[in-house]
């Protein structure tokens, strides 16, 4: 599957991260540093521990990359979970939250790893 073909798999539009990036090469390598990023094990990790102000700090990186990438419901899930961990413990019960980062991170990776 090409790059763009990915994109399209995932319902995002590769014409905007191609706005940005410019070059298909340089959206296939940093799709694939995304692949290979530790960023989604350290946040599960981090709310393991309750340690929430190292959660919000990666589920704010991966809010980031998301919008960089254009991988927009990556993004918007990542900064639903971000925006409840702003203040350190939650108030809410964010497990709903942080599930769906995972579904979404899922479906990114899995796309990826389709990638020629």
């Amino acid at each position: 599957m090409t790059v763009q073909e990915c994109y399209e798999a995932l319902g995002e539009d590769f014409n905007d991260v191609l706005s940005r990036l410019m070059k298909p090469e340089l959206v296939k390598r940093f799709l694939l540093k995304f692949e290979k990023g530790t960023e989604f094990d350290e946040l599960e990790k981090a709310l393991a521990e309750k340690r929430y102000e190292d959660a919000f700090r990666y589920a704010h990186n991966m809010k980031g990359v998301g919008l960089n990438l254009g991988l927009s419901k990556f993004q918007k899930s990542s900064d639903v979970l971000c925006e409840s961990l702003r203040h350190g413990e939650p108030a809410v019960d964010i497990e709903p939250l942080i599930e769906d980062v995972r579904q979404n991170y899922r479906k990114v990776v899995e796309a990826i790893g389709e990638v020629e």
